[in-house]
């Protein structure tokens, strides 16, 4: 099966838990999915955007950076949390055509869900009782 639908890693533990028939805990949220329609060669349609943390080493600002993918569209989003670069992945796969200032509307609306997604993680209750705070995940 081949198919372009981006998944990640956080759609793990709904996979398997619908896989399971295990009923996951209400009382939070789960920024996977489950991708059983998908391993079952259905479509399956993101019911939440991507965000994740992001390590560039090879960019002129290498950590602490966050992206966000939602339909076509990827934000890459600065350490001061602020956009710098915008992708239409279906025109421009490569990434080599930075959009920021070209795509209002869609700039607007991907920021906007980041801000949400970035609030809701500062917010947490389990994160402020353990004195947390949320950075991205850097390799090397």
């Amino acid at each position: 099966m081949v198919t372009d639908t981006p998944v990640y890693g956080l759609d793990w533990l709904p996979t398997l838990a619908n896989m399971m028939d295990f009923k996951l805990p209400t009382d939070r949220t789960y920024d996977g999915q489950s991708l059983v329609p998908l391993l079952k060669d259905k479509t399956l349609k993101r019911q939440k955007p991507l965000i994740f943390g992001i390590d560039m080493p090879f960019q002129d600002d290498p950590t602490d950076e966050w992206a966000i993918r939602d339909g076509d569209w990827k934000m890459i989003i600065d350490r001061q949390n602020k956009p710098k670069y915008l992708y239409n992945l279906k025109t421009d796969r490569f990434e080599t055509l930075n959009q920021i200032g070209k795509q209002p509307q869609i700039e607007k609306q991907l920021y906007g869900k980041f801000l949400k997604y970035k609030k809701d993680i500062d917010n947490d209750s389990l994160m402020k009782a353990r004195g947390d705070k949320p950075t991205p995940v850097t390799w090397g």
